[in-house]
């Protein structure tokens, strides 16, 4: 019973130390999606993200979301409206290794994601309206490589990414026609913000840079 009372309490303080040596910083980004086999077109979106950077500043994880409105088309033809999209979603926890603490901090790292596509086609008129809509949902795996510029509270990054997309569920019509299964590429460019003070040992200081 002491024992396990003694190995909880260790644990916690272990846990506590790595919060209080952690820094938050979260982002924003523009996302360039390349086409894939089933795209029209290459696609701009949008996304944010947050993660901790560890006590040595090499190592950061955390979560992040990007969304792309692809394909978008509207047309009207005798009096009926017809539009479409192709709306893709990720959801990914994030790894990162920086091997760099100095102002340019070049890192590679890996996505572990939830990627979900939804097509959808309506059409509408005066005597009625249809709307129907292809889902698809997939997991898979996105190593990237970037680089940061450590200029402070605000810090622009760049970064490179292949999104390796396996097998996945399919609902409605033709589910074949999803974009989301194939493989693609993205190229990002953000900011992030850094909150919040880094127990590195410089206690005169506010960190206001990740070095």
């Amino acid at each position: 019973m002491k024992k396990n009372i003694a190995f909880t309490a260790t644990l916690l303080l272990l846990l506590l130390s790595a919060a209080v040596s952690a820094q938050f910083v979260a982002g924003i980004q523009g996302s360039y999606h390349t086409a894939s086999d089933a795209d029209q077109n290459n696609q701009i979106g949008k996304g944010f993200q947050g993660k901790y950077f560890f006590k040595n500043k090499t190592l950061a994880v955390g979560l992040g979301m990007r969304s792309w409105l692809k394909n978008y088309e509207k047309v009207t033809v005798n009096s009926v409206d017809t539009k479409s999209f192709d709306a893709s979603t990720s959801l990914a926890a994030m790894i990162e290794v920086y091997f760099s603490d100095k102002k340019l901090r070049p890192y590679a790292g890996t996505d572990i994601a939830v990627y979900a596509s939804n097509i959808n086609i309506a059409f509408k008129s005066q005597s009625g309206s249809f709307n129907a809509e292809n889902k698809s949902t997939h997991w898979g795996i996105a190593p990237k490589t970037g680089l940061l510029w450590n200029t402070g509270v605000v810090s622009p990054f760049v970064q490179a990414q292949y999104h390796f997309l396996f097998n996945g569920k399919y609902e409605g019509i033709q589910p074949e026609v999803s974009n989301m299964k194939s493989s693609f590429a993205t190229f990002d460019i953000g900011l992030l913000f850094q909150f919040g003070k880094c127990g590195c040992g410089d206690k005169k200081k506010n960190l206001v840079a990740l070095n």
